[in-house]
């Protein structure tokens, strides 16, 4: 088809160019009849040209985009949508132990990027999901999930909106969220980093830099429990928090806490609901807390305080493993030793004697 228009546009070219000159050498001879040939002729000649212009453009453009089409690699980027259909037959999810999985709160009000995150999660974590702010907080409260995900911009409560509340309240405050926003103006970041969020993702975000994201900021909480529970065997000063990834109001519960287990060290009776009520909390929300922070519950942390102190008195000499035993509040001498060996890797008399 394409030789064809050419072969046309030519031929026209060629027929109409030369009659043109001798229409034009006789010009002057010849009245109206000649004059008319030659508009005539200018017509056919232009009509050739275009014709002729428009199938090299048409090829020139062809090429183009073959060229174009080697040297750029098409790379897709999977909307919402795309990535859910793509990834529907992933749908159900057969871990060995599920006991041990995280729990993610989303708090989402658009159902398509609901579901887009919950596919994107649900492969390492536990999901629960809300569509508004404040269907978000009575879930955390009641949950206590182990991070939360949140949209900003929601009906009956926005995200900024849960995070302040969530962060004011001492039930939850621990809780990492990380608010997810179309916004990209310096002020609407401050807004939300102000208020306490631990991150703060701009949309559209691609798959790996989400999960990259959630895994750092959990591998951050980690680092705080790790420093709360005190795990390593050469931690051995006295108990000092400081901050780190936490509020105020956290900081201030668990200076509480552990002064509470200093002042009851030596007392056997001492148990989780003593320590609930001296920082005035019940104890399902103290055990929440508790574990939210420093990875153990309450019972562990409190044989954990206390085996520290135990190692403090050993490193002096001058008391017998019997004494140091209960005065720390430990009234069984054997249990004891079977828990500072699991802490510290060696029984008590080792410890004493490396010292």
């Amino acid at each position: 088809m394409n030789n064809k228009r050419i072969f046309s546009a030519l031929t026209i070219l060629f027929i109409a160019i030369p009659i043109c000159r001798a229409s034009v050498l006789v010009q002057m001879q010849r009245s109206f009849w000649q004059v008319k040939g030659v508009y005539l002729l200018i017509l056919l000649l232009v009509i050739g040209l275009v014709v002729l212009l428009r199938y090299l453009l048409t090829k020139i453009s062809k090429m183009r985009n073959e060229l174009k089409s080697i040297q750029r690699p098409i790379v897709q980027i999977d909307t919402p949508q795309t990535f859910i259909e793509n990834n529907a037959d992933d749908a159900v999810i057969n871990p060995s132990d599920k006991e041990t999985w995280e729990t993610v709160l989303i708090v989402e009000d658009d159902d398509e990027l609901r579901n887009f995150l919950k596919i994107i999660l649900k492969k390492n974590y536990l999901i629960l999901e809300e569509t508004n702010g404040q269907a978000g907080f009575e879930t955390a409260f009641r949950e206590h999930p182990d991070f939360i995900v949140s949209d900003i911009m929601m009906p009956e409560m926005d995200g900024i909106e849960l995070l302040k509340k969530l962060k004011e309240t001492l039930e939850t405050s621990h809780i990492p969220i990380v608010l997810l926003t179309a916004k990209t103006t310096l002020e609407s970041r401050l807004e939300g980093l102000t208020y306490g969020a631990d991150d703060y993702i701009t949309k559209p975000f691609s798959v790996p830099y989400f999960e990259a994201r959630i895994a750092n900021l959990l591998k951050q909480r980690k680092r705080l429990q790790d420093f709360y529970s005190a795990e390593s065997t050469t931690g051995l000063q006295e108990f000092d928090p400081k901050p780190f990834q936490i509020t105020s109001q956290d900081e201030k519960l668990m200076s509480s806490v552990v002064e509470a287990i200093e002042n009851n060290m030596d007392n056997s009776e001492f148990t989780v609901e003593d320590l609930g009520q001296a920082v005035g909390m019940s104890r399902s929300s103290f055990f929440n807390k508790v574990k939210g922070l420093t990875g153990l519950s309450p019972v562990e942390f409190i044989r954990d305080i206390r085996l520290k102190r135990a190692a403090q008195l050993l490193t002096t000499g001058e008391l017998l493993i019997k004494e140091v035993a209960y005065m720390t509040g430990f009234s069984d001498s054997r249990y004891f030793g079977e828990c500072f060996k699991h802490k510290y890797g060696m029984t008590p008399a080792e410890f004493k004697k490396r010292q």
